[in-house]
């Protein structure tokens, strides 16, 4: 059995959040009597972004603002929500899983995509992840070592404590650490950081996601897994992921579980990112992976066995588990070569995939993430770059 998971949008009316993009270098007093002179109220600055949050503007004083010459954009504050719909049970019955000793479980898709064959050679050590979504259980065995640290955007007063399940089970997947018992993640040595933008009810906003988008610019975050989306684009969510992007940090996003054509979700969308479909045990297209051109790569999504809430483990489905086996190889890649940008690390992930017969390009982009090729092909390239600096000292 397992869950859908995907997102829904809560259409926000006039008078509710709204997100004004201003332009960049004004001074705080500026844009707080610009707003206030225009009845703006519960104004929260937006840095990374030259924008900000509020409330209580009318449809007149929209409708100046917009030409004024210092807005840029102005845009709903959109909601969103996670919502577990469908339980399907497979046919042919439990996933296989490779056992590592008598107690630890390598999960399916993190065998499938050769990441125990690449751990010789890298296991993510040190790299900071962040993990955008509900939080994390820190206290689970086989996450405790690993989590170093987060922030809880939608309420600075507590802890980043998951109160749904839904992050701690992309950690899991993510950076479970080799302890000899559970589960052992993609990259088992990364420094894992949890970025609750969403609440219990897997609920949040595009200013919560630039806040803690933000959060991970000023914390030097490396790759970030943002497993949620929108079927509508938001300027504000573009313009926080072009400045992520700019800070050389590498951006994985859930394609989303539409099921269908032309179906991928923001911030996917977004060349900035790196798109996420998803695949069965059976080299399959997911059921409900959305499709379209912007799909950059897929990865094992159904029956996705990892961490949960109180030091348990479950099974999901969803692109959103698929996006975190990819999270977890761009992190063994950039431990591996600390030198490569994340352009490199994007490229790297994509011209060593393997391509899945059967799938459209515009099911599988280039095709199911694989560590091990990642990886090894990275050490014949250095290999050779060796190589042939010692012939031409030689000579």
């Amino acid at each position: 059995m397992f869950r859908k998971i995907f997102w829904m949008e809560e259409k926000s009316t006039l008078g509710n959040e709204l997100i004004v993009l201003l332009r960049p270098g004004l001074k705080t007093r500026v844009v707080l009597d610009l707003l206030k002179r225009h009845g703006a109220k519960n104004i929260f600055f937006l840095p990374l972004i030259s924008g900000v949050v509020c409330t209580g503007l009318g449809e007149k004083v929209l409708a100046f603002l917009k030409t004024h010459k210092e807005v840029l954009h102005i845009e709903e504050n959109i909601k969103v929500k996670l919502y577990p719909v469908v339980k399907i049970k497979h046919p042919w019955g439990e996933s296989i899983f490779k056992t590592k000793g008598r107690q630890q479980i390598i999960p399916w898709g993190t065998a499938r995509i050769g990441a125990n064959k690449a751990w010789p050679a890298s296991q993510g050590k040190t790299v900071n992840v962040a993990v955008l979504d509900t939080g994390i259980y820190a206290k689970h065995p086989d996450l405790q070592a690993n989590v170093k640290g987060g922030v809880n955007i939608i309420n600075s007063k507590r802890p980043f404590y998951d109160d749904n399940g839904h992050g701690t089970h992309l950690a899991g997947t993510i950076g479970a650490v080799d302890n000899g018992a559970g589960i052992i993640g993609v990259a088992p040595q990364v420094n894992l950081f949890a970025v609750k933008v969403l609440d219990e009810n897997g609920r949040g906003s595009i200013a919560d996601i630039v806040r803690g988008l933000d959060w991970c610019v000023q914390n030097k975050m490396q790759v970030v897994n943002m497993s949620f989306g929108s079927n509508r684009p938001s300027a504000a969510l573009h313009q926080a992921i072009k400045a992520a992007a700019g800070a050389g940090i590498v951006l994985v996003a859930a394609a989303g579980n539409d099921g269908s054509k032309n179906s991928v979700d923001y911030p996917a969308v977004y060349p900035e990112t790196i798109a996420i479909g998803g695949i069965n045990e059976r080299n399959q297209l997911f059921i409900f992976s959305s499709q379209g051109p912007e799909i950059d790569l897929v990865a094992p999504a159904t029956r996705v066995l990892s961490t949960a809430r109180g030091g348990g483990y479950e099974k999901m489905s969803g692109t959103s588990m698929a996006a975190t086996h990819v999270t977890g190889v761009a992190a063994l890649l950039i431990a591996h070569n600390r030198e490569k940008d994340s352009t490199g690390i994007f490229k790297s992930l994509k011209t060593t995939a393997e391509n899945i017969k059967g799938l459209k390009s515009s099911q599988q982009g280039a095709g199911l993430v694989r560590a091990d090729y990642a990886l090894y092909r990275r050490q014949e390239q250095l290999n050779l770059s060796i190589a042939s600096e010692v012939s031409q000292n030689v000579s």
